[in-house]
């Protein structure tokens, strides 16, 4: 996979910038916008995500997996987290690196990245993934309410490439869609369990309004996150779960 790259000043949202040219016309896998700004980047749900011009990499890009069953999904979710864990490996301790489920990258307890997935599937099949990446980069000061965002340069001081980055996702994102498309789901899934953020530790959760301890075990075939409370197993959606000090 190469990045057919586009490059602008500003958009509104890569993600939505994208999907509404799809609506209208055809695009190839691998269509890629990069903007320098986000005035509405988007997060998960109704979050946006906030974002200095020019000190951060940010890109939307489209991928049609061929054969790939909607069942399946979440595999695409594991690739693109596992691709930026593997370019931050290059700069920080990979022990200090995990990933946050669904598909938020963390340093430490700080979130340094996210993943913006939206689907279209037709008969049971993939027919495309837009999928949105925010990496913080050069950015030292964040005025949103996000709870505990980090950047690479207010973590090793000095400025980094943007575009050095983007070559580096490129070649990231190439490796494992190699496995995707090889239908390797079992290396790909056991390397995402092995930097779930969490994992096997117990903390405090929230879900419809009530506090609990529970154990991240890991996930199920769909994507749902598995956690051990008192009552035995339970499975969670997105937004279904918070994540508590």
């Amino acid at each position: 996979m190469k990045f057919d790259k586009h490059y602008f000043k500003e958009l509104v949202s890569s993600n939505s910038f994208l999907i509404n040219k799809l609506e209208s016309s055809y695009l190839p896998e691998a269509y890629t916008v990069i903007p320098s700004f986000q005035s509405r980047g988007k997060g998960q749900g109704v979050a946006n995500w906030e974002s200095e011009n020019k000190k951060n990499l940010l890109l939307s890009t489209i991928l049609r997996p061929a054969n790939l069953k909607a069942e399946d999904q979440f595999v695409v979710s594991m690739m693109f987290s596992l691709a930026i864990v593997d370019v931050l490996a290059s700069f920080l301790p990979t022990n200090r690196i995990s990933i946050k489920w669904p598909n938020d990258i963390y340093f430490d307890s700080q979130k340094i990245a996210g993943v913006l997935i939206q689907n279209s599937i037709k008969s049971d099949y993939f027919e495309w993934s837009v999928i949105g990446i925010g990496l913080n980069v050069n950015q030292l000061k964040f005025v949103s309410d996000a709870p505990n965002p980090v950047s690479l340069k207010m973590i090793l001081g000095n400025d980094i490439s943007i575009p050095h980055l983007t070559d580096m996702l490129e070649q990231k994102l190439k490796d494992r869609y190699t496995q995707l498309q090889q239908g390797d789901y079992d290396n790909l899934r056991d390397d995402y369990l092995n930097k779930l953020y969490q994992r096997n530790i117990w903390k405090n959760y929230r879900s419809e309004g009530q506090v609990f301890q529970g154990k991240i075990l890991g996930i199920d075939q769909y994507g749902f996150l598995q956690m051990q409370v008192q009552q035995g197993i339970r499975s969670f959606d997105v937004k279904e779960v918070e994540y508590l000090k």
